[in-house]
């Protein structure tokens, strides 16, 4: 395998930006289960969506992308989403099949990874459906966190909609992980 795991790359400036996200995970979850506070926990998880996109950002433009923020920064998202599906589980009812199918994703997800880094040999970044889906996510948690007051038949759409959109995703990936197992690592 030729997986690189450096001492150095565990502090770079864009895996400490994910450290930083992973803190915010406790605050997003007091922010709405102790202070009751929609607006508080949107911009805690606003912010957490924009240190996502600053620490991939700053990881490409200065060539900082490393084998462990390629595991992190995923983990963060994901921990990050379970956290916010786990807060609105109180207020709407179709979170928590949306909260299984994050799991049911996330498990397969780390199974057909681990499987083709085996062939690989390397540690692959996020494709493009995969990106989308985590915008999608962090997109319809903000309005169920920001708009309290919003209609059930519109947020059981949302949620609806984000629940496809992990599926999708899902499928996409297994289909193109299943082809690089497949290829024994090649890309077909």
């Amino acid at each position: 395998m030729n997986i690189k795991l450096k001492a150095k790359d565990f502090f770079s400036v864009p895996n400490l930006i994910s450290y930083l996200r992973l803190t915010l995970i406790p605050f997003i979850i007091w922010a709405y289960c102790e202070k009751e506070s929609g607006l508080l926990t949107a911009i805690l998880v606003a912010v957490s969506g924009f240190t996502d996109v600053l620490d991939g950002k700053i990881a490409r433009r200065f060539n900082m992308v490393t084998d462990i923020g390629k595991v992190l920064d995923p983990v963060a998202d994901k921990l990050t989403q379970a956290a916010m599906m786990y807060c609105l589980l109180t207020e709407y009812e179709l979170m928590l099949p949306a909260l299984i199918v994050l799991i049911v994703k996330e498990i397969f997800m780390a199974v057909t990874a681990i499987m083709e880094t085996k062939y690989s040999a390397k540690i692959n970044s996020a494709l493009w459906y995969g990106k989308a889906c985590t915008v999608i996510l962090y997109a319809v948690m903000l309005i169920l966190l920001f708009f309290t007051n919003i209609p059930i038949w519109l947020a059981n759409t949302l949620i609806a909609i984000s629940i496809a959109a992990m599926i999708i995703s899902t499928v996409l990936y297994g289909i193109h992980r299943i082809r690089r197992i497949i290829n024994g690592g090649r890309n077909e």
